[in-house]
């Protein structure tokens, strides 16, 4: 039953028509074939002769001679290979590539190395060689390798490498390398180098470890000897909160110009001959420009009398005692041949002026400056 119902379907289905094929219509892959068949016969048409070709060759080859003899190509660094672990831990290797790489920089004398950056060592594969054996120092690298060389470990590129300048000794070949450059003879001659000049030699991390002081740095190099800091351009700082650097100091102005004795300081010790031995810093920072406090705070044994100073210091009235107005009237008592309380009604402005009278009178306050009584009821 079911085949005779697929026998009827069949029967009663109508053929299918086919288009026919036209001229124009050919396939695609036959047209491609023809195509690519025509442009072929049309490019060997073209191609030039075995001769012609020789030519030109040899034209090419004449143009690229004279381009290299105007310019030499440097070298360009091959791909960095990786190494096989232990290769850098070989003297023999190490010294290998500092060749190549010197080779490779066009390095004609050691000064050349100074120039050499961390990347130049990156770029011919040697970076995990410079990182891991000597810390990203060119400086220990060369050092190591060419041992005979006296290095100058300032002028590499990005300085000296860490902890250099915590050798003393380390400090003292710099300073004594760069004392030709910057005009120094001998230690003194330190006193009137500037700082930018020690920087400007490659001194710039020496500095910096002495927070730019190069009177520390110095003094610190050269412990031997006997610096007096007053004579640089910046006298390092905190050096006159020390009481005894301030003795020091002063001193030092006494003996040079002849003082024998404490009784001499009343005319030695004032503002401009302080100033001009080195001192103004000391004035201007402890004692509000007064040298007579300077003296009299840092010699203290001695009875200094502030009226006997050129410039009597602000306030200084407040600060005497009894027994120093005594002293004062003293000298004045016998020269006027004062035998009792009352001759001292007698006294003048012009006899107390004479005796420095009148600067102690003009800092009492509430009391006129024309009365010397005042200082007389003082005492």
């Amino acid at each position: 039953m079911a085949l005779n119902n697929v026998a009827k379907i069949c029967a009663t289905r109508r053929p299918r028509k086919r288009k026919p094929v036209l001229e124009g219509d050919l396939p695609v892959p036959i047209q491609a074939v023809e195509s690519t068949v025509s442009m072929l016969a049309n490019t060997e048409a073209k191609v030039p002769s075995r001769r012609r070709r020789r030519k030109r060759k040899g034209a090419l080859e004449e143009d690229e001679s004279t381009q290299n003899q105007a310019y030499i190509e440097p070298t360009k660094p091959l791909p960095p290979t990786r190494k096989s672990p232990g290769y850098w831990s070989s003297v023999d290797n190490q010294r290998s590539f500092i060749m190549d790489l010197e080779t490779n920089l066009n390095i004609s004398t050691k000064d050349g190395w100074y120039k050499v950056t961390q990347s130049d060592f990156e770029r011919y594969g040697g970076s995990s060689f410079l990182r891991h054996y000597f810390s990203d120092s060119v400086f220990k690298v060369v050092s190591e390798v060419f041992k005979d060389h006296h290095w100058h470990p300032w002028k590499f590129h990005g300085g000296a490498p860490k902890k250099y300048w915590d050798s003393k000794e380390n400090r003292v070949f710099f300073f004594e390398t760069i004392s030709s450059d910057v005009g120094v003879s001998q230690l003194s001659d330190w006193y009137s180098i500037p700082r930018k000049e020690v920087d400007t030699c490659g001194g710039g991390g020496l500095l910096a470890k002495f927070k730019e002081s190069l009177p520390d740095a110095l003094m610190q190099s050269y412990t031997e000897h006997k610096w007096e800091p007053w004579k640089f351009d910046i006298v390092p700082k905190k050096f006159w909160s020390s009481s005894s650097n301030r003795r020091l100091f002063l001193q030092h102005v006494a003996s040079k110009h002849f003082a024998k004795q404490c009784e001499d300081g009343y005319a030695i010790f004032n503002v401009e001959v302080i100033a001009k031995e080195g001192g103004r810093s000391l004035l201007e920072q402890m004692y509000n420009g007064s040298a007579a406090s300077a003296v009299m705070e840092n010699f203290p044994e001695h009875p200094w009398e502030p009226w006997r100073f050129s410039n009597v210091p602000k306030n200084m009235v407040a600060k005497l005692s009894s027994d120093q107005m005594v002293r004062f009237l003293q000298p004045l008592q016998r020269a006027l041949k004062i035998r009792e309380p009352a001759d001292w009604y007698r006294i003048s402005w012009s006899q107390m002026k004479s005796r420095g009278g009148r600067r102690l009178t003009r800092q009492i306050q509430g009391i006129s400056t024309r009365c010397p009584h005042a200082i007389i009821h003082r005492a």
